[in-house]
Parts: structure tokens; sequence; C-alpha cells
């Protein structure tokens, strides 16, 4: 009797420990973006099933009629539908619940893989996010040395691609179109040559955020840099 109670009790420990193996890991669900799953060459590489999609999709209708719900409910106060943003509480509450749900639908692997896969498309700015900079133990100083890199590449990129545009701009300031057809062939023009300016701009802008991937970098300590480092993964290819 008291083999098989000790038999029993082996395997009630083995049970716990393979099921605590294949929990979710608290970091993982915080930090991975729910939004990133949306998209089909991300779905793949974590390996999202026909049945999970298919439920994804179930929460994510649900999802949308609670929000549809909400805005005519607000409309009916009178409210200006444009004057609720994202940041609205009961926004954020209905998608940190659509979150929630959407995570357990994944295995621990796969939301694991989703969290690599955020902070790859994040990149180094995303060491400041709270979960990410407490597992690396960033100090505060760290953390002001980061910010005044980002903050440099964001005033970086976002004048250049002002200068850029206004450059491409100021040729149609004083042109007039002679009618609907002109106006139309104009705003293909202009748009062209936007895009054509934003891709020699391109380079230009993944030089600068080297420059700030390579200040943050040496700003980590061997051992945050290799903790950094196995957070991100397998590297993935975006497009």
């Amino acid at each position: 009797m008291i083999r098989l109670k000790t038999k029993f009790a082996f395997l009630l420990v083995a049970v716990a420990t393979i099921t605590l193996s294949h929990a979710q890991d608290r970091f993982d669900s915080q930090v991975a973006d729910l939004m990133l799953l949306q998209a089909k060459p991300i779905q793949k590489a974590i390996g999202v099933t026909e049945a999970q999609r298919a439920e994804l999709n179930k929460l994510a209708a649900a999802h949308r009629q609670k929000v549809e719900a909400f805005f005519q409910e607000e409309q009916k106060k009178k409210v200006n539908p444009a004057t609720i943003t994202p940041s609205n509480p009961t926004i954020v509450g209905y998608f940190a619940e659509l979150q929630a749900k959407a995570f357990k639908t994944l295995t621990a692997s796969q939301l694991r893989r989703l969290r690599e896969l955020t902070l790859q498309r994040a990149g180094t700015p995303a060491i400041l996010i709270p979960d990410v900079s407490q597992r690396l133990k960033i100090t505060s100083a760290q953390t002001s040395t980061i910010r005044t890199a980002v903050s440099s590449f964001q005033t970086f990129a976002s004048t250049s691609a002002q200068t850029v545009a206004n450059g491409v701009l100021s040729q149609y300031k004083n042109v007039k179109p002679k009618d609907q057809a002109d106006a139309k062939r104009l705003r293909a023009e202009l748009d062209s040559k936007l895009r054509t300016a934003e891709t020699k701009l391109h380079p230009r802008i993944v030089a600068a955020q080297k420059i700030m991937d390579r200040k943050i970098e040496l700003s980590l300590s061997a051992a945050q840099l290799k903790a950094w480092h196995s957070l991100l993964g397998q590297p993935f290819a975006f497009r």
C-alpha cells in the first residue's frame, strides 16, 4: 500500500512538472503584440493551426461587435465618434479582454515566439518596455541613455521625412488643375514623386537606425546584451 501511494505521489509530481513546463510565461503575454498576429506570415512563423485561426477570427468578430455597439451607444449620447480614441478606458478594456482570450488559444511556445517577433519588430527601443527593462535589469542611467538615443533617431527620421515631403509638395504649390481629369493626373504624379523621395530617403533612415542601435547596445553590459539577443530568438525576415 505504501509503495502504491509513493508511486501515485510520484505520478502527481510528474504531471505537475509537465503542466508547468507547458504553462505560458507571464512575461511573454505582457510583451507580445497581438496586432502582429494579424499578418499571415507571422501566423505561419509561430505555427498557428486552422482551428486556432478560426477561434482567433471568432474572438476578433466578437470584439468588433462590442466596439461597434459601444460607438453606437456613445452616439446616442451625442458623443462625437472622432473624440473616442484608442486610449478610451472602455476600448482599452475591450482590447485587454480580447488579448487575454486570444493568447489563451496559443501554446506556450507559440506565445513565446510571438513575443520574440514582437521584440524583433520593435528593435532596440523595446528595451524601454517596463517588463523588458526589468528582465534585463536596466538601470536608470541606462534608461536615460537609451531614451536619448531613441529620441535623437525619431527627431532625425521625422524631420527628414517632413523635409523631403515639403520639397515635393512645393513643386505643386501654385499648380492649378485644368479639370477633374487633370487633378487626378496631378495627384497620381504627386503620389509617385513622394514615393520616390521616400525610397531615396530610406537608406539614410536605416543608417540612422543602426547608429541608434549601436548606441543602445553599447550602453548595455555584456550580460545584458547577451540576454537581449536571447529574448529576440531566431531572426525573422520581416517584409
